[in-house]
């Protein structure tokens, strides 16, 4: 009986380090589907599926409402980068397939797509992907909607319908004094950018202690503005503390765009239609929005000692030893952590 016993634990231990192995070979492979998250209705678009590693097997999900066109198209790519004088290398392999979008509006799901790589199923992530059917409308992005952005309120120079505009939006219109606000300034175009004033500085939000958010880059992404659709993205980000209360206006201010413009010729050439189209840049400027916020004074009461800090705090005190002789030192580190001005918490000794 005690050698079925163990019998049994190596069978099932070997069993354990076989599946976590496998799992582990598995870990490591990045399976990814992309597509564009708006579109209108009819459109036709790409999705594609790009994994680090060569798969062998692969399988598409049902598409659903989005009508099949072709594909897959397979490709791959690889790229080195040597450190320290040791070469690493990249590969991408791809599955592209062709749809076209429902011809009602809505917003519908992709499935994951599957695939097996070295005898182990994975599977890419799913896609959420909304559909502009003709005469829908919205006052607001739908994007910004679903991740709990407001929008800011916008002249007529900077509402839908328009090719290029710049607006400055807010995670909150309404705060208390001290409270931190998110701001961005985004544009949204539906025309080629060349470039943008990098020296611009934003706002200049008077009444209001601010820092910029460094960016890694500038990524344009597809969004729903009403019924029309742009390509938009966040130039510059903020961390906002308003130092006063009541409302106050952020007055509009101006960027300088580089945008490409299709130079249309009076008589075209023998040439022009095997090269296509020709672009100059040209430079204009943007009007942003004038923007509203509502700030409310902090309630009565405040404790002996508040400096300031309003947020969401959470405070943890600990000790490097647990049992000390009298007169033995101690290292005693208390840490504040959280969101808000956290600058403004003065250190307390007693």
């Amino acid at each position: 009986m005690r050698q079925a016993v163990k019998t049994g634990s190596l069978v099932i231990l070997l069993l354990l380090a076989w599946y976590s192995g496998t799992n582990s070979m598995a870990q490591g492979v990045t399976f990814e589907a992309k597509a564009p998250n708006v579109l209108r209705a009819g459109e036709q678009f790409q999705l594609v599926y790009s994994l680090n590693a060569r798969v062998d097997d692969f399988s598409a999900p049902d598409f659903g409402e989005f009508r099949f066109l072709g594909g897959p198209s397979t490709g791959s790519s690889s790229s080195f980068t040597i450190t320290n004088g040791r070469t690493s290398q990249v590969s991408t392999y791809t599955f592209t397939y062709y749809l076209e979008a429902p011809a009602d509006g809505g917003t519908y799901t992709i499935d994951p797509a599957t695939a097996t790589y070295k005898k182990n199923s994975i599977s890419s992530n799913s896609l959420e992907i909304e559909v502009v059917g003709k005469g829908q409308s919205g006052s607001t992005s739908a994007k910004s909607v679903a991740s709990g952005q407001s929008q800011t309120n916008t002249n007529t120079k900077n509402t839908s319908g328009d090719d290029i505009f710049v607006r400055l939006e807010f995670d909150k219109h309404t705060a208390y004094v001290g409270e931190q606000i998110t701001a961005w300034i985004k544009i949204y175009t539906r025309i080629g950018i060349s470039d943008f004033d990098r020296s611009f500085k934003g706002p200049e939000f008077v009444g209001f202690y601010r820092q910029e958010i460094e960016l890694s880059g500038y990524n344009f992404e597809r969004e729903r503005v009403g019924d029309d659709i742009y390509n938009a993205g966040i130039i510059q980000k903020f961390i906002l503390y308003p130092q006063k209360s009541g409302e106050i206006t952020i007055d509009p201010f101006d960027l300088l765009v580089v945008i490409q413009k299709q130079i249309r010729r009076k008589q075209q050439g023998f040439f022009d239609p095997f090269f296509g189209p020709s672009y100059e840049n040209k430079r204009i400027n943007l009007r942003s929005n004038q923007a509203r916020l509502t700030i409310k004074s902090l309630p009565g009461g405040q404790p002996t000692g508040f400096t300031g800090a309003v947020g969401h705090f959470k405070m943890n005190a600990t000790a490097n030893l647990d049992e000390v002789m009298t007169n033995d030192a101690i290292t005693f580190k208390v840490t504040v952590s959280g969101k808000g001005n956290i600058k403004l918490i003065d250190e307390v000794v007693n």
